[in-house]
């Protein structure tokens, strides 16, 4: 047999190698990663790692960097799978009902991190029982034509909710707590298309909560359903794979046909990642729509009918390097970059999608617009009407205070615009800016001001009629995606 050592000693390849935590592979840390490369790179310095991954990047950042140095081209994405028959193309369908979670748009920036547990029972504490029923009843109706369905649902009470929708005989839910016996049980019916007593799809709907994106593949499973967003572009491509897998021949045999992997969602996540994401797979979702939407826009350069919400024309006119018409309809340049009044990096003048950090014709690393605008003073026009105020109290511990001021403005996807911010350890260290940035500009008066700011967080919310009633806020948003509210108005006239 050969020497394993040196069967491995030019080259590692590393799967999924977006969850490859590289900061520790170079400090020869102890994660699985870490010690494999380690150990072929001590027989070898010059070892080459090589990484293949289906969702390539950390959050909105690339995952090409201080380890994963190049990048092979061509890659073979998505778009090549499909057209030489590796996987099935994937069609987003129009979900007629769904449920209002536009206050859960701040989606994770910086990481895989999906919505924390809390969060996600917050999204469960909006969705009424009738929205859901309502929602799995037009499930019901397009399912009658497909195979198998993945359902993902924000916690297991939601999952029972769901599932008392749709008969007894063909659903199974899977969490974190389901035992691993039974588990393999469901999945490995799944898998095998099993069939019921009436000869239909013993487990045609599986909900599940989050546990079922990786590692898992069931090929009958021709529908992905969200019913709760998800706030990990990682997280939600991975889970839309599980519904893009080819039949195998047994299933053939059987009688199926798989067509296609159908999306439907009811929690506006493709629509909130795509204001924030540059992804094909969310661009996909959103020109998917078009053919429901009424108002369309035509594209001035190309003639391309396109959604209302669309940032590039989704033409191809050959006008672009990928053949795309190059007309965009909202985009961010990329412009010289200066610090400290030194020009330092000089742009190429391409316009990016508004979401890119990087420049997709030279690499430059993009300015955030909102950074230019942080510093800048506010004129009169920056001031915006407030509807309503919330105040709630946050945090497992319930150490903090969240603040929401519904704006009396929307975006052009329709969304009204709500100023969120949070004040964490108001009783110990983050105290001075909840009295300075919160408290005072709401309560005039000094001495109930102080007396308000001394309040534990769950007895300031229910003494929030201390409050003044707010009329107009000015607020931008910092680097790190967060409002910074700067000016408030109160009714009364008094401003801060």
């Amino acid at each position: 047999m050969p020497n394993h050592h040196n069967f491995f000693s030019d080259g590692v390849l590393a799967h999924n190698c977006h969850q490859c935590h590289w900061k520790d592979v170079l400090d020869n840390g102890d994660t699985g990663y870490s010690k494999i490369i380690n150990h072929f790179k001590a027989l070898n310095p010059k070892l080459v790692v090589l990484g293949v991954t289906g969702s390539p990047y950390r959050g909105i950042e690339s995952i090409k960097g201080d380890f994963w140095k190049q990048k092979i081209e061509p890659s073979i994405g998505r778009e090549f799978l499909v057209e030489n028959g590796f996987i099935h193309h994937t069609e987003f369908g129009h979900a007629a009902g769904g449920y209002d979670l536009s206050e859960f748009d701040n989606i994770e920036k910086s990481g895989t991190k999906d919505f924390s547990a809390s969060d996600i029972e917050k999204m469960h504490d909006k969705m009424t029982l009738s929205a859901t029923q309502s929602i799995m009843q037009e499930v019901v109706s397009v399912m009658q034509n497909r195979l198998c369905a993945l359902v993902t649902c924000a916690g297991k009470k939601h999952c029972e909710e769901a599932a008392s929708c749709v008969p007894l005989d063909e659903y199974a839910i899977v969490t974190d707590s389901t035992g691993k016996k039974e588990r393999r049980k469901i999945l490995n019916g799944a898998k095998k298309g099993e069939l019921n007593e009436r000869g239909t799809f013993r487990y045609k709907y599986i909900f599940q909560i989050g546990c079922l994106t990786t590692g898992v593949s069931v090929s009958p499973w021709d529908t992905s359903i969200l019913l709760r967003r998800i706030g990990s572009l990682t997280l939600l491509t991975q889970l839309l794979g599980r519904g893009m897998r080819l039949l195998k021949p047994e299933h053939e045999e059987a009688g199926m046909s798989k067509t296609g992997h159908l999306v439907l969602d009811f929690s506006g996540t493709m629509a909130a990642m795509h204001e924030m994401f540059d992804d094909p797979l969310l661009e996909d979702a959103v020109n998917d729509q078009r053919k429901y939407e009424k108002e369309l826009i035509s594209c001035p350069k190309c003639g391309e009918m396109n959604s209302e919400h669309a940032r590039r024309c989704v033409g191809f006119d050959g006008g672009e390097e990928d053949g795309r018409c190059g007309h965009w309809f909202k985009s961010r340049l990329c412009e010289n970059q200066v610090t400290n009044g030194i020009k330092t990096i000089k742009g190429c003048g391409a316009e990016n999608d508004i979401a890119a950090k990087e420049c997709r014709k030279c690499g430059v690393y993009l300015i955030d617009p909102n950074a230019k605008l942080m510093n800048k003073a506010y004129s009169a026009e920056d001031w915006k009407p407030v509807e309503r105020m919330e105040i709630d109290v946050i945090g497992k511990d319930q150490g903090g205070i969240g603040v929401k001021y519904f704006l009396d403005s929307y975006g052009f996807d329709g969304k009204q615009e709500v100023a969120y911010v949070t004040y964490w350890a108001i009783n110990s260290g983050g105290k001075q800016a909840y009295l300075n940035n919160f408290v005072r500009k709401l309560i005039p008066d000094y001495k109930w001001a102080t007396r308000f700011a001394k309040m534990k967080p769950v007895n300031a919310v229910s003494n929030k009629a201390m409050l003044g009633v707010v009329s107009h806020i000015t607020h931008r948003i910092n680097e790190k995606g967060k409002s910074v509210v700067n000016g408030v108005r109160l009714i009364s006239g008094t401003e801060s």
